[in-house]
């Protein structure tokens, strides 16, 4: 796949648990995934490790799981806010 994946985090997701199979945290340039965040968390997400793969958990039973993605490729660098644009 070439260029950067983004996936989108919002607080209010309906989905309690949500899996991404194929988020690339290591990739360098444009194969470089991100997360982009919409809106406030109530909390700092936690992120942990666990049995190889990255959890990221939101509070209240709402967690990402990175499936075979190392924690210690997970920074907060990999967080952004997405871009203004307007709607024409």
């Amino acid at each position: 796949m070439l260029g950067s994946d983004i996936f989108c985090l919002s607080s209010n997701n309906v989905s309690k648990k949500v899996v991404v199979t194929d988020f690339d945290a290591v990739g360098g340039s444009l194969k470089q995934d991100y997360f982009y965040y919409y809106d406030r968390f109530e909390s700092i997400p936690r992120i942990y490790g666990d049995n190889g793969d990255t959890v990221i958990d939101f509070g209240h039973h709402r967690t990402t799981t990175l499936l075979g993605v190392d924690r210690s490729d997970i920074s907060m660098d990999d967080f952004k806010v997405p871009p203004a644009f307007d709607l024409i």
